[in-house]
């Protein structure tokens, strides 16, 4: 199976994205592709999938810098992210294996392009879903900035 992942980055569609794939879920599985919103122990799943970006930064070392996401997921050091990212690793690998007659296997996270900003964190999500699939491909949609600053005045 490949993955496809979708990085969001702000203000490019990505939560609209998300909905859809959600929406058409039974569609997509009809035709091969999976899109499914992992259990994560903590709060019920999110659209936003923030939990791959969890994980990318606890492989690398580094703890999320949002402090409402650290407090609401149980993070308070590098050591609970890390037992965090752990097991939900270990869920998606379950869930993998669950769906393991499908093509593609959909990820879509607009943390992705938030959270992570160094080589290390691109290396970690990459090395993590690398071992779990045999080709993953990232999809980035980038927006012009004044198109952006349009958006947030309206």
């Amino acid at each position: 199976m490949k993955a496809v992942v979708h990085v969001g980055l702000p203000k490019t569609g990505t939560t609209s994205i998300q909905r859809f794939l959600r929406a058409n879920a039974a569609a997509l599985a009809a035709r091969g592709a999976v899109y499914t919103r992992v259990p994560n122990g903590r709060v019920p799943p999110q659209d936003s999938q923030l939990e791959y970006g969890i994980c990318a930064l606890a492989i690398a070392g580094d703890v999320v810098p949002n402090r409402a996401t650290r407090a609401a997921y149980g993070l308070d050091d590098l050591a609970a992210a890390g037992e965090f990212a752990a097991r939900y690793m270990e869920a998606v690998q379950e869930d993998v294996r669950a769906h393991r007659g499908a093509e593609l296997y959909l990820v879509s996270s607009e943390h992705l392009g938030a959270w992570r900003r160094t080589p290390a964190h691109l290396e970690a999500l990459d090395g993590w879903l690398g071992s779990l699939f045999c080709g993953v491909r990232s999809v980035l949609y980038v927006r012009r900035q004044e198109d952006r600053i349009l958006s947030l005045y309206s």
